[in-house]
């Protein structure tokens, strides 16, 4: 899916998996604290969600938010996350 330009997204441990995959190298990611010896070639970033072309991580449960936030920016634009969110959240 990757090589065809399709997003991949992963929460929480899950970024390990791309990692162990060899899918992260010379990516950004994130993940859950205790896992980023898995992210391998990846630069980790201490952060709650990044995004790096089509891979986009995020640390944990409570970055769920923002997770979603860059998942709808990336498939419908700005716009789009913000007038989404703005009707769940408020």
């Amino acid at each position: 899916a990757m090589d065809r330009g399709a997003f991949v997204a992963a929460i929480c441990a899950a970024p390990s998996i791309l990692g162990e995959k060899g899918l992260l190298k010379g990516k950004m990611a994130t993940c859950y604290p205790g896992f980023e010896d898995k992210l391998i070639g990846a630069t980790n970033f201490d952060v709650g969600v990044i995004s790096d072309g089509t891979i986009i991580t995020a640390r944990a449960a409570g970055s769920a938010v923002d997770f979603a936030a860059q998942l709808i920016t990336a498939l419908k634009g700005e716009d789009a996350a913000e007038e989404i969110l703005d009707a769940v959240i408020a």
